[in-house]
């Protein structure tokens, strides 16, 4: 459905453009430079924004690994993890950037989280019970999903509720997401 609704906008878009075309061969309408100008940025801009979208999805899938490997006690190798991801991430985008541009950063950042995915899930393998594709890594990633959904509708209302509030909010919402995903990994959820 999404595709045909789609294809429909893109038609309506041409066919939008005809008199603005047609108008501009006759010599009745002069575009502007700077119309020119802002149609081709957005457009260049908007290619790099769908190779970011694909990022959105790595982060949360190595959001949910960082959080279980934190609450196996595996600190230190979520933070090499991270580490290795924003070294590497630098070192991509001094060879893509000056041969793509735009485009080089934003596959940098892609190719970066695509790593740390396969880091995070080799290290949530060895030093976590949870295994891919089981009941408990399903768990981990709603309590995380969850938590995110609640943050960012917090976000949402942060102009019409006061800070202390939003401060409890986040804060319950961390402890909340820290207890599901420990009671998933190692059978209860606060105790040391």
């Amino acid at each position: 459905m999404k595709e045909i609704i789609g294809i429909i906008a893109v038609i309506i878009t041409f066919i939008g453009y005809i008199p603005y075309i047609r108008d501009t061969i006759k010599g009745k309408t002069k575009p502007h430079i700077y119309s020119w100008f802002i149609w081709a940025f957005v457009t260049f801009i908007i290619f790099a924004l769908q190779i970011l979208m694909w990022t959105v999805a790595l982060t949360f899938l190595v959001s949910a690994c960082s959080s279980m490997l934190f609450v196996a006690g595996a600190q230190k190798k979520s933070l090499w993890i991270a580490g290795i991801g924003a070294v590497g991430n630098v070192l991509l985008n001094l060879w893509l950037i000056p041969a793509w541009s735009l485009y080089g950063a934003a596959f940098a950042t892609l190719i970066t989280y695509g790593v740390m995915l396969f880091l995070c899930g080799e290290a949530v393998r060895r030093y976590t019970p949870a295994r891919i594709f089981t009941v408990s890594l399903g768990k981990v990633f709603v309590a995380v999903g969850g938590a995110a959904g609640i943050m960012a509708t917090v976000l949402g209302l942060a102009p019409s509720v006061p800070l202390p509030l939003l401060i409890l909010i986040g804060g319950g919402t961390y402890v909340l997401c820290y207890g599901a995903i420990r009671q998933t990994l190692l059978g209860h959820p606060f105790i040391a």
